[in-house]
């Protein structure tokens, strides 16, 4: 589903510990087993849960266009178990304030009233990643 996903630009590995941004897209997902997947990776992110992800090489694409061929070999046969986890809590919405609300019941749909308001507005949070 997350496809493009590469380091930043001319990363500079050293011995000890190095940092490494990445970065890619997500593919569009139609089938409902993989909108469900979406869905509850996303949610997880957002409450600050961690989801264990997969992580997949690809290649060792260098700067000048170039390939380490045994290198790339190796990171494609790579599978590592990652745990996703949001590094600041997200708080989307601070508040829903309703309008007058009315509620329209039906013989129909006894249980499944319409419901109607004069007004619905959120107050959203900031999100800004570490």
């Amino acid at each position: 589903m997350l496809k493009s996903l590469h380091y930043a630009d001319g990363p500079n590995q050293d011995t000890g510990l190095n940092n490494i941004t990445l970065k890619g897209i997500l593919e569009p997902v139609q089938d409902s087993a993989d909108l469900a997947k979406v869905s509850t990776l996303f949610t997880n992110y957002i409450n600050g849960d961690v989801s264990t992800v997969i992580a997949t090489g690809q290649s060792t694409l260098q700067n000048d266009g170039s390939v380490i061929q045994w290198l790339s070999d190796g990171l494609q046969a790579l599978r590592l178990q990652v745990l996703l986890k949001s590094s600041v809590p997200i708080k989307p919405i601070s508040a829903v304030e309703i309008g007058n609300m009315a509620l329209t019941f039906s013989p129909e749909t006894p249980w499944t009233p319409r419901v109607a308001s004069s007004s619905v507005r959120a107050s959203l949070g900031t999100f800004s990643p570490g």
